[in-house]
């Protein structure tokens, strides 16, 4: 896959519902299946990770051994697209 041109893709996964890829700022969005409403985004994940979840056969598992805890994210929620969430709770604009 070109991450250069990488869009809002839809992977066979229990867990993740979508993903998109910002290649030029680096950033990786999810929605999971059981908070679509919900879109985290993750900041600075190198497009090597984002292949590797690509390609990754079960995209849940890698996401939660090499994406989740690894780095930092921002809720944004499809409702309110001008407000951000961060983990600790903190509303930016």
């Amino acid at each position: 896959m070109n991450i250069s041109s990488a869009k809002h893709l839809t992977p066979e996964s229990s867990h993740l519902h979508a993903y998109q890829y910002d290649p030029k700022a680096h950033v990786l969005t999810v929605w999971f299946r059981n908070r679509q409403t919900w879109a985290y985004r993750y900041a600075g994940v190198p497009g090597e990770v984002f292949e590797a979840l690509h390609e990754a056969e079960r995209k849940g598992r890698f996401f939660c051994q090499h994406i989740r805890d690894v780095y930092d994210f921002a809720l944004h929620s499809r409702d309110a697209p001008s407000a951000l969430l961060t983990c600790n709770g903190d509303t930016r604009k």
